[in-house]
This record gives structure tokens, sequence and C-alpha cells, in this order.
């Protein structure tokens, strides 16, 4: 499905939905670093209260936002559009939005990442991590 064909309210929604999509697919969750940064563990705390500060997110994302990390999510992406998880219209918007300069599938995926890390919410899976 090509996405040039789609009014711009279609794309619109399209791109809303990716913020989604972390929550119901662990691998598009980023990938957290294994030692805390002051500004994560900021983060983390922010998100653990309930109040998830957007400056602290926006730093963080901007320390993940690495090609490596966009492929890695850009082949979890495909796999859940292979696996038939993701309709092929919202995975060819999450490729388009990773190999742009937009940040929206980081983002969430980030947030829904640091939100399972703090037990603040469940895994896909139903998971719920202790903080």
């Amino acid at each position: 499905m090509e996405l040039r064909r789609l009014s711009d309210a279609v794309l619109g929604e399209l791109f809303e939905e990716l913020w989604d999509l972390p929550a119901a697919h662990l691998s598009l969750q980023v990938g957290l670093p294994k030692l805390h940064s002051p500004v994560l563990a900021r983060l983390c705390d922010a998100v653990a209260g309930g109040d998830p500060d957007p400056e602290l997110l926006e730093a963080v994302v901007s320390a993940v936002d690495t090609p490596i990390e966009r492929a890695r999510l850009a082949r979890a992406v495909i796999a859940q559009a292979q696996a038939g998880m993701i309709e092929e219209k919202l995975a060819n918007a999450a490729l388009l939005d990773l190999g742009s300069d937009s940040r929206r599938l980081l983002r969430a995926g980030l947030l829904q990442a640091v939100a399972v890390r703090v037990g603040a919410t469940r895994t896909p899976a139903g998971v719920l991590l202790a903080a």
C-alpha cells in the first residue's frame, strides 16, 4: 500500500496510531541502556510518578536516537508486518517515520519502555515488572 495515495487526514491518523504500537509490540519499544544516565533516571522517576516531563523525554530521545536504534526498530516493524501483527499501511507509516527526521515512534517506544521498566504499565504480554 503506497502512502502517497492517501489523504492528509488518513496519513495523520496513521501517524497518530504509531503512539500505540510500542504498547502492543515489545519489539517496538526502545532499547534502554543498562546504565541509567542522570537524565534517564529523572525520566524514570517522572514516569513512575505519572508525570512524564516533555523536556526530559526529548533529552533522552536525543540520546537514544541513533541510526542503529532506528534500523533495529525498522526491522522489528517489518517482522511484525510480515507476521500479520501490524497492517501494511501502519507499518509503512512507521517506516516512513523512522526514515525521516521525525521522532514520533522513537518517543512512543521510549516512553513505553520506561513505563514498563518502572512498573507503571504492563508489557504487551501482560507482565508487570517490579519497579
